[in-house]
């Protein structure tokens, strides 16, 4: 994993400066130290910003029902913006990248071609995945004469979905066992340059694809499968693919500025109960104690949605432990890879069906996640002010002693616990959380009703099942986005992308 005092840190090039005509004067003015042609290496450090963002935490934080607030737009079912929409942008210097590096025999730089096939194939994973169809062959594309396509054409989602996983697996045999650290310097905050970790993401991201897809096209699900389980998946915690945040102004876990004064935002009912009904520890990092009322000192999640008079005081705010300043941000964790391994072994997904193995990983991947939020927090003890985790090993040991821990059942009632453990451990991974509710179908969310006093917005109580276009598309793409909005029953949040079929 990256460390930052052990990597020198690159300054990645950012403009190019235009020469005069005039020959003495642009000798005069020329400055000797300039980089004119950047190496294609230094172009992917702006690039790295992917693996630091998600939505704002109002929006799918309230979506997937891991935070709750009375005034969100998202939670009371407006129309909403997620924050995920620019992330295609980023495929203009990636593609810049790729186009440099493409030809090149240069191994520096068929690594660098590999690893913008990765980030590129991640970054439109989450923006189709919160939207549908969304412009892919055509984003951040510039032609022979150098001008930027600002109206490109929206793509559809199984055509996204058929193209990056080729370019994830271009990447993988690129890297193949090649042994290399490539110089990306403190901008590359999740692996250090390390190429066969990235090819592990790529792998893992495969996997988390083919799941997704499995309900709709299992043909194309099996095929990838077949391919990911001939290559090293994310094999531990230490390879996760977080980046990593420091407790330097600059360097913080992006929601802790967001989240630091304690009463923005509180959790949420749907998490709260889940993680009460079956005594998880980790309800301690996720929740608050009660401030007043008749439940305080206790735990009660504020319902998603809430429309009535009320005292948020009244109900548990957001645990510190999930915006502490040094918090990673999380992109595809060893605890999802553990519960994707358990769905495919349950259902015989490109292995053979295997209840045990599905046990085992369930396990890895409950356990995994309980050690991860085990994170140390400050608050006062006895008097004193300490720093300590909010429960202890003996508790992890007792948890998975528990039933909740064992799956039992019927193969659907074992796939829900797998699919309902996982969205507890994709804590403020907000976009995979969103995700992986639509595609399971679990925790399922009831429609709203009239008289519950949760707003029913834009949707007449029904949960939208995807994020809607920006109103700026209206105005810059307005003929691509035509299209676009009238494949989605008129740009509707309930119009249902096409993976999300259960």
């Amino acid at each position: 994993m990256f460390r930052k005092n052990n990597i020198i840190i690159l300054i990645p090039l950012l403009a190019f400066m235009f020469s005069c005509t005039d020959r003495g004067y642009e000798d005069v003015n020329k400055n000797i130290n300039e980089i004119t042609d950047p190496k294609p290496i230094h172009l992917l450090n702006s690039a790295f910003g992917i693996f630091n963002s998600s939505s704002t935490w109002s929006t799918l934080a309230e979506l997937s029902h891991q935070y709750a607030e009375t005034s969100n737009q998202a939670g009371k079912y407006y129309r909403f913006d997620t924050g995920v929409w620019g992330n295609y942008k980023a495929n203009l210097n990636l593609n810049d990248v790729i186009n440099r590096t493409k030809d090149s025999q240069d191994e520096t730089d068929r690594m660098t071609y590999a690893l913008a096939k990765i980030f590129r194939a991640y970054a439109f994973q989450k923006i189709t995945d919160c939207y549908g169809d969304v412009p892919f062959s055509e984003a951040g594309v510039i032609d022979d004469a150098g001008a930027f396509n600002v109206t490109p054409k929206y793509d559809k989602q199984e055509e996204i979905y058929t193209a990056t996983l080729a370019d994830l697996d271009e990447a993988i045999d690129i890297i193949g066992d090649k042994s290399l650290t490539l110089a990306l310097g403190s901008a590359d905050r999740v692996y250090g340059g390390d190429v066969q970790l990235w090819k592990k993401f790529a792998n893992s991201l495969r996997l988390r694809m083919a799941m997704r897809i499995r309900f709709v096209d299992e043909a194309k699900a099996l095929e990838v499968l077949k391919k990911v389980w001939t290559q090293p998946l994310i094999d531990s915690p230490e390879e996760a693919a977080d980046y990593e945040n420091f407790d330097e102004p600059g360097y913080y876990y992006y929601g802790y500025v967001g989240l630091k004064a304690e009463t923005r935002t509180n959790a949420s009912k749907m998490m709260v109960d889940f993680l009460k009904s079956n005594s998880d520890p980790r309800l301690y990092s996720y929740a608050l104690p009660v401030q007043q009322g008749p439940m305080a000192g206790q735990y009660a999640g504020l319902p998603n949605g809430y429309d009535g008079g009320t005292n948020r005081d009244n109900f548990s705010y957001a645990g510190k432990v999930s915006y502490q300043k040094t918090l990673p941000t999380i992109n595809l964790s060893y605890s999802e890879v553990c519960f994707l391994k358990a769905e495919a072994y349950l259902f015989g997904l490109g292995v053979a069906k295997n209840e045990s193995e599905a046990q085992m990983y369930y396990a890895k991947g409950i356990e995994t996640s309980l050690n991860f939020w085990r994170r140390p927090d400050t608050f006062v003890k006895d008097g004193a002010e300490v720093s300590e985790p909010l429960y202890s090993e003996q508790d992890v040991t007792d948890f998975m002693s528990s039933s909740a821990a064992s799956l039992s059942g019927t193969q659907e009632e074992k796939f829900k616990m797998i699919a309902e453990q996982k969205w507890a451990s994709l804590m403020t991974n907000w976009v995979e959380a969103y995700a992986e509710m639509r595609r399971t179908g679990y925790p399922a969310v009831k429609p709203r009703v009239v008289g519950e006093e949760l707003s029913l917005g834009d949707t007449q109580g029904q949960w939208p099942r995807r994020a809607p276009y920006p109103d700026s598309e209206m105005l810059n793409n307005q003929e691509n986005y035509d299209k676009a909005s009238a494949a989605t029953d008129g740009n509707s949040m309930t119009h249902r992308v096409w993976w999300d079929v259960r």
